[in-house]
């Protein structure tokens, strides 16, 4: 498998971390048949943050310009 650049890690991190965020509220606001699949999609996206996560902090260092994974998905 290709490896990704920082760049595109940043930015995927960053807006799959928006697309949470609005599920989770979507999720915390619905009450009929579409929460179960809301959900799922939840569970999907959460697992491709954490593979995101994984690759990016395998490419961080403290001392490299990248900035934290924290501040990358530190909500706003």
């Amino acid at each position: 498998m290709a490896e990704l650049r920082w760049q595109t890690l940043v930015i995927a991190i960053k807006t799959l971390n928006i697309e949470i965020q609005k599920l989770e509220s979507e999720c915390d606001n619905c009450d009929g048949p579409d929460l179960p699949d809301l959900q799922e999609l939840l569970l999907d996206y959460t697992r491709a943050a954490n593979d995101l996560k994984s690759a990016y902090l395998a490419t961080y260092t403290p001392n490299s310009n990248l900035p934290s994974y924290e501040s990358l998905v530190a909500v706003r």
